[in-house]
């Protein structure tokens, strides 16, 4: 596809929403572009950057924001967090901003995620809040966030079962029935899942993790501002060490722990890649879960194998289907491994779901024939939503954290690309960090740094991190990988 002028202006004024004007941090942020010999991925790039910043970007009382999706008009605080940490962050970090605050609010103790009845996927929030001030350094930002999570995370301390010190709630993003197996003779009547009395004492793996990471956050944001960090990252340990104690079964991870000690064995994708990037395993270990992965027909399956109310004809909403954020969730997490074929296997196969979709980027596609499909719950066919958000924020995630490797933290900007099979160069312009407008050129194979160069400069130790403060203007970076 080829953009517009009309489009081009439009991202590129949704991606300069709340950016500082001034010498060195202009008004409008410049539209990214990437070029590469591998064919489509420009036009899917493209078409994400389209998705985000024309199709799901809107103005709400309290400012812009971008949306989940065609099917969404309201921001929920998952999907807020999601798209900020997938892609809003670095490309449009004051609409990232204004979207993280779009699903806050005051509490009797000050700032709070917004208190609604999904509470499980509300520490997300935090983890996307640090994510965010790693890629900006605004430390006000820093300050106040530290403070909606801090405040977030004691109120949901109540939902912690300390018999088994693991947090209580439905995996990330399953809010629908079909994501769960049911009791014994039991059926589907509605689609929420908590209706059903036994969802809200489930431990599940993806947001135990989530848990964990979301401590992690409010540590890094502790330290930016100068507060104390101790307790945080204390239990973000706990939770870990109450991770493998009890959802680790030596094989593999368990999707879920029942209230009554029974474990759930299905494999659960975002579990699994939250595990890769949060759960401070060991080399061994990510082997294992890698080795280990079912792949179905076009891609891994949200959850596997099916329920038994569920089949290849009729799969499950929230079980065998292949929901892109999840992919490329496993994706970025495989990568940042050093994973290789686990990166491309995914890579691969979501650009073709959405090159088989017309390059439009729905919400879900069949694992059987990777068709569009929207999945089984409560005895029918759902939607597969259009346009939604958080898939084409992944296929960006993929591009900016797979194949171009960037890894910021605040001594600067490191560069760990991963090259799938069949490409081996990618170039992405006007990727604007801080003060500086980025070309960011990588060539070769595979995923082991062999050479950076700074503009005309080759820098002695690849492995250092590249100081963003110190750069301003447009300056480019090439890596060659091997």
């Amino acid at each position: 596809m080829t953009l517009t002028e009309a489009e081009i202006a439009a991202i590129e004024t949704a991606m300069s929403t709340g950016a500082p004007a001034g010498p060195a941090s202009p008004a409008r942020r410049a539209l990214p572009t990437l070029t590469s010999s591998a064919p489509g991925i420009d036009s899917l790039y493209e078409a994400a950057l389209l998705n985000v910043f024309v199709v799901n970007t809107l103005r709400g009382e309290r400012g812009p924001f971008v949306r989940a999706g065609g099917g969404y008009p309201t921001p929920w605080t998952r999907d807020a967090a999601i798209n900020s940490w997938s892609a809003l962050s670095l490309l449009a970090p004051g609409l990232a901003e204004s979207t993280l605050r779009a699903v806050t609010e005051d509490g009797d103790a000050g700032p709070i995620v917004a208190q609604d009845d999904q509470w499980w996927d509300q520490a997300i929030w935090v983890v996307a809040a640090r994510r965010h001030v790693a890629l900006t350094g605004d430390v006000d930002f820093a300050a106040w966030a530290h403070q909606v999570g801090r405040n977030t995370l004691e109120a949901l301390e109540e939902r912690r079962d300390p018999r088994w010190n693991l947090y209580t709630g439905p995996a990330v993003m399953q809010d629908g029935v079909a994501g769960f197996p049911m009791p014994d003779g039991a059926e589907e009547s509605t689609a929420f899942v908590l209706d059903y009395p036994w969802a809200g004492s489930l431990m599940c793996l993806s947001t135990n993790l989530v848990y964990a990471a979301a401590f992690d956050a409010l540590a890094a944001l502790a330290d930016r501002i100068g507060e104390p960090a101790e307790q945080a990252i204390a239990r973000a340990g706990t939770i870990r060490a109450a991770i493998e104690e009890h959802l680790w079964t030596g094989q593999g991870y368990a999707y879920l722990r029942h209230t009554d000690g029974r474990l759930e064995h299905h494999q659960e994708l975002l579990g699994l890649a939250l595990a890769l990037e949060h759960g401070g395993i060991d080399d061994d270990r990510v082997r294992s879960v890698v080795a280990g992965l079912h792949r179905s027909a076009h891609g891994i399956a949200l959850v596997w194998p099916h329920f038994p109310r569920y089949c290849d004809e009729r799969p499950g909403r929230h079980n065998v289907a292949l929901w892109p954020m999840a992919m490329g969730q496993w994706a970025v997490a495989a990568a940042g491994r050093g994973q290789i074929a686990a990166f491309s296997e995914s890579w691969h196969d979501l650009c073709r779901l959405v090159e088989g979709s017309g390059r439009e980027y729905f919400e879900l596609y069949s694992a059987t024939d990777g068709q569009v499909h929207g999945g089984w719950q409560t005895g029918r066919l759902w939607a597969s939503e259009p346009h939604q958000t958080w898939s084409a924020t992944a296929f960006l995630r993929m591009v900016h954290e797979g194949l171009l490797g960037i890894r910021m933290s605040e001594d600067g900007l490191r560069l760990r690309p991963t090259l799938p099979e069949g490409v081996e160069d990618v170039t992405v312009r006007n990727l604007q960090i801080g003060r500086a407008r980025l070309t960011v050129e990588v060539t070769g194979r595979g995923n082991r740094v062999e050479e950076v160069v700074l503009d005309t400069q080759t820098r002695a130790d690849p492995d250092q991190p590249i100081p963003l403060a110190e750069l301003s203007g447009d300056h480019t970076l090439r890596v060659r990988v091997w």
